[in-house]
């Protein structure tokens, strides 16, 4: 039976990282604020080119006041609703993710080999 050391990995973080976590998550920290709908300023551009192209796009075709131009308009705001939530907590793991993972231990084998 051959015995040895156990190996495995464990995250390593930036130095301070994960005090900015404890700080993020604190009653009243900036998660609670980004749950909020802090606002990210390049997605809120993109969201407003966005729905400006679909607009555009509506009026080219003459739609412009039809029921399909009223109901493109209202999914439309409801995926960027979705989009911003997605958006809002993809920015917050990105915050909080390991710098990656060390690995430790290890026994050579069976037969030392």
């Amino acid at each position: 039976m051959p015995g040895g050391n156990s190996s495995g990995s464990k995250p390593v973080f930036y130095e301070g990282q994960q005090e900015l976590a404890a700080q993020m998550f604190a009653p009243g920290g900036i998660f609670a604020s980004l749950l909020g709908g802090g606002p990210d300023v390049g997605f809120e551009r993109n969201a407003a080119r966005g729905q400006q192209g679909l607009v555009n796009g509506l009026a080219q075709q003459g739609l412009t006041g039809s029921g399909l131009a009223a109901k493109s308009l209202t999914n439309y705001a409801s995926d960027t609703q979705g989009q911003r939530q997605d958006n809002s907590m993809r920015v917050l793991l990105d915050a909080i993710q390991p710098a990656g993972t060390r690995s430790f231990g290890g026994s050579k084998g069976l037969f030392g080999l």
